[in-house]
């Protein structure tokens, strides 16, 4: 019987009840700590089943009243450790190990392989970082996108004496292959799970081995169906599990996730609480390389103001209206949630690395907006700006420079700034111009 998907989240919610009366039994006495406990369950999810168990007399009051409060302590945050690496951006849906997490994936790796054996990180940009400095004594190849993610990793690399051999995915370019060793990490959406996890097939050898995150049960109400969709894709990988190790991978709480967590009313420190599985998969037959094609068009490009990632939709048609260049699309401009099936997203044109959104009827102008604060260099005089397109993008310049000290600061020290950081001028209908060309700017 096919389940409707308002009985698959009344189950969900009954196993989450589960989980937490079971953690609790077990000695977990502060809300990080059960959060550390639960399979991946989302600190939103185990507040408002707590909140549940609390109305309907499963959860004594002593408990929920001790529980509760903590969500919206002023502690500090854990701050990123990797600061070699620019920030995880929302819209890469990239979390990352903890060192502690990388330097386990890394020693097994090297249990699994033989000295002259190959290890491929796939899109793992903090196991990169980590084998820059501490080298497994294998090969190591990493491949990641063309970003500045990997730029950063390239640098690395370079500064510890070129470890890795690192190959940026571009299309038609063939991928490596005949490894001992893959280690994936890919976001957990099928339709990204199915060509990094062809990729990772291809790259191994055969009786090689894959290292792959796995989604846990508890990440969302369709987590059980989503984890049978892989496991059967697998097999058809001819990719064969030989271990399964529960929470068995652990991630820092990237900054976007801090402050959406923040933005919804977590203000508290819920620690590192993400974790996956991994699972230990062996290759059983021979399967044809695999070169990286994009199928989807990109539809962000991406630029920098000092630490700030800032992603501007690149497929929205400049508009002759007035109209402001960004404007806020929520209080605060930080989106309260990491979900891709929020829609909200679908609304917003530029998105920041501390996951702030905001409308843009002229992306074209937050490019030369973000150039012109980046280099700190007035725009060309060939620009074909206006006058009073010209001024928006001195503003805007103002704007992004103040927004990205905000968020420098925020990640830092672990605590989001409400208020937004944009001018009453760039907020409103600002531009007036007819002009409708389009200036190209390099990010």
């Amino acid at each position: 019987m096919i389940q409707t998907k308002a009985q698959t989240r009344r189950n969900f919610e009954t196993q989450v009840e589960s989980w937490i009366a079971e953690a609790l039994m077990a000695g977990a006495c502060s809300f990080a700590e059960l959060l550390a406990r639960l399979p991946g369950v989302y600190p939103r999810v185990a507040l408002d089943v707590i909140h549940r168990m609390k109305r309907q007399g499963r959860l004594s009051p002593e408990v929920a009243n001790r529980l509760e409060p903590q969500v919206h302590n002023s502690g500090r945050a854990t701050a990123p450790r990797l600061n070699d690496l620019p920030p995880p951006h929302p819209l890469d849906f990239e979390w990352r190990f903890t060192e502690r997490t990388v330097s386990e994936l890394l020693s097994l790796a090297r249990s699994l392989t033989k000295p002259n054996d190959r290890v491929v990180l796939l899109g793992t940009p903090t196991v990169a970082a980590i084998a820059t400095a501490t080298p497994i004594d294998r090969a190591t190849v990493f491949v990641g996108e063309d970003n500045v993610i990997t730029n950063a990793v390239v640098a690395l690399n370079e500064r510890n004496g070129r470890p890795l051999a690192i190959q940026t995915c571009k299309p038609q370019v063939l991928l490596p292959t005949n490894a001992g060793v893959v280690i994936v990490d890919p976001p957990w959406y099928f339709d990204f799970i199915r060509p990094i996890l062809t990729i990772a097939a291809s790259s191994c050898r055969v009786g090689g081995f894959v290292l792959l995150s796995l989604l846990p049960t508890g990440t969302r109400s369709g987590a059980a169906q989503d984890r049978a969709r892989i496991a059967h894709f697998l097999r058809r990988l001819s990719l064969e599990t030989v271990e399964e190790r529960q929470g068995a991978l652990a991630y820092e709480t990237p900054f976007f996730e801090a402050n959406a967590l923040a933005a919804a009313g977590f203000t508290g420190n819920p620690g590192d609480w993400p974790r996956s599985d991994l699972l230990v998969l062996q290759k059983t037959r021979h399967s044809d390389p695999t070169v990286f094609d994009r199928t989807t068009p990109v539809q962000w490009r991406e630029t920098t103001v000092r630490r700030m990632r800032l992603f501007i939709r690149s497929n929205v048609l400049s508009s002759a209206r007035s109209g402001a260049a960004m404007r806020s699309l929520l209080p605060g401009d930080v989106l309260p949630s990491v979900s891709r099936r929020d829609p909200r997203r679908r609304k917003a044109q530029v998105w920041t690395s501390g996951n702030r959104i905001f409308a843009s009827r002229r992306p074209e102008l937050v490019l030369a907006a973000a150039m012109q604060a980046r280099n700190g260099a007035a725009l060309p005089t060939r620009s074909q700006l206006s006058n009073a397109e010209q001024d928006e993008v001195k503003r805007l310049s103002y704007d992004l420079l103040t927004l990205a000290a905000k968020e420098e600061h925020e990640e830092r020290n672990g605590r989001m700034e409400e208020a937004s950081c944009l001018s009453e001028n760039s907020t409103s209908d600002s531009i007036t111009s007819s002009v409708t060309s389009r200036i190209i700017v390099s990010g």
